[in-house]
């Protein structure tokens, strides 16, 4: 999720995309913001970018740094 976020995706498209419905993604956005203490979407992609829990690849675009996730067809794994 983290890094459909971070590319700039909506809820709408990150839900069509994990094949959940938009509200389960506002739902999960609402809970990584508490946990990062972040108070938008784009403090939540400054404050993951910090923590290197996504490395930005500036030609392949953000890149998850830990466990398992799906990825949008820009994005590439370690």
């Amino acid at each position: 999720m983290l890094r459909f976020l971070v590319a700039g995706e909506c809820n709408k498209g990150i839900a069509r995309q994990l094949n959940i419905s938009a509200h389960t993604v506002k739902s999960h956005i609402s809970t990584i913001c508490a946990k990062l203490q972040a108070e938008s979407r784009s403090q939540i992609a400054m404050l993951v970018n910090q923590r290197g829990l996504i490395t930005l690849d500036r030609t392949a675009g953000p890149r998850h740094t830990g466990a398992r996730q799906y990825l949008p067809s820009n994005v590439t794994s370690h």
